[in-house]
């Protein structure tokens, strides 16, 4: 089994927190990801208005449903 960096660590332990109900773990994870989700849709969509938009709108599905999150993605 590969070790986990510091920082993958860190990542697995917010999720962790996250699962559990710690909005601010899942802060911190947005936090983290935002500018890239924000930039993955801009390249999509051209739009950085609709990017930002979509970019939160994954964040809140990704919130609600934490609970069925497996860890393997």
């Amino acid at each position: 089994m590969q070790k986990l960096t510091s920082s993958e660590q860190e990542e697995r332990e917010l999720i962790e927190r996250s699962i559990a109900g710690d909005q601010s773990a899942f802060a911190l994870l947005v936090t983290r990801y935002q500018r890239l989700a924000i930039g993955i849709v801009y390249r999509m969509t051209g739009q950085s208005q609709l990017a930002e938009d979509l970019a939160q709108e994954a964040f809140i599905k990704a919130w609600m449903n934490l609970p069925r999150f497996r860890g393997d993605s």
